[in-house]
């Protein structure tokens, strides 16, 4: 019996193999990625959907937007409780049951709140915002007395507030309610129009970042993290230069959730999330929600203009449809 040879494979043909694989490699892992991407976008899409239709149930039920509460000043002694933004949505997100445990007549970060601040729900989670810092020992004035170990989560949408400026600021459809000093938004009141103005926008709240390159760390130390105008009137200018009130009442999902454009960076979209500015995790785009309840992905080559009409809501700015 004779054997037969069979010849094997070159040196130059495992090349090419290998070169094929390579380039396969080369065109379709992008191409998974970007469906992947697609698909997280989506869903984030989807968030940002149910959150414009809670709201919109919301203001059908108590004739205005949604909005984070104050029963006072924080720098006053008659400050004793607040109510975060998505604290309010909670009923209308299918979360009565959540909703129901919040003493809401303490400030959302206090020790009796203190095993919910982790409980964020799924909706509040950008998918494409890989991380989800716990914030540690949240204290400060606008969250109650300084308790060191209560941690709170991250979320990653916010309220439109509106346009802050060195003159007075523009506002928008997501107000913070004082006491008696500032009524919450009402749907009609919505001039520049339901379909041409920003409700909720993507601000992912996993760090404090810089032009997307650079990861910021929060000095709880700061004489001066927060600063918020809710009147034009000097009166009724609220400004904080309490000590960590900035990451529990920005980044924390239970706390205002609203932010604003901030015109001295230009308007610049994906500038900053230091103040809430719109800020996506999604490259080249920010997925928002407007006032009519429709949902889009606004390129981040938008001009600064036209950001700064969008954000507020009595201004009296006429958008051309596209």
């Amino acid at each position: 019996m004779t054997s037969q040879h069979r010849p094997g494979i070159t040196m130059v043909e495992l090349l090419v193999v290998v070169a094929v694989i390579a380039l396969l490699a080369v065109l379709i892992v992008p191409a998974v990625q970007q469906a992947r991407e697609a698909a997280r976008r989506m869903q984030c899409c989807n968030n940002l959907k149910n959150i414009a239709i809670a709201s919109m149930c919301f203001e059908s039920s108590t004739k205005h937007l949604p909005g984070p509460r104050m029963n006072a000043h924080p720098n006053t002694r008659f400050y004793t409780t607040d109510v975060g933004l998505f604290v309010t949505l909670l009923p209308y997100l299918e979360e009565q049951n959540l909703h129901s445990r919040f003493a809401t007549n303490s400030p959302s970060n206090s020790l009796v709140n203190q095993s919910l601040l982790k409980l964020r729900p799924s909706i509040l989670k950008c998918p494409s915002s890989l991380e989800s810092e716990i914030l540690h020992s949240m204290s400060g004035i606008f969250s109650g007395p300084p308790i060191d170990g209560i941690d709170g989560i991250t979320c990653d949408y916010m309220g439109n507030d509106g346009v802050a400026r060195s003159t007075n600021p523009l506002f928008g459809t997501v107000r913070l309610r004082v006491g008696t000093i500032v009524r919450e938004r009402r749907l009609n009141e919505v001039s520049d129009g339901t379909s041409n103005t920003l409700l909720f926008w993507e601000s992912v709240g996993d760090s404090i970042r810089m032009k997307k390159t650079k990861k910021l760390s929060v000095d709880l130390s700061a004489p001066r993290n927060f600063v918020y105008n809710i009147d034009s009137s000097a009166s009724n200018n609220l400004v904080s230069v309490t000590q960590a009130s900035y990451k529990s009442y920005i980044f924390s999902w239970t706390g205002f959730r609203i932010g604003v454009v901030f015109e001295e960076s230009g308007a610049v979209m994906n500038f900053s999330n230091v103040i809430g500015q719109p800020y996506s995790a999604h490259p080249g785009l920010l997925t928002c929600c407007k006032t009519d309840g429709s949902v889009s992905c606004v390129s981040e080559s938008i001009e600064s203009s036209i950001l700064m009409a969008m954000s507020t809501a009595q201004n009296g700015e006429v958008l051309h449809s596209e």
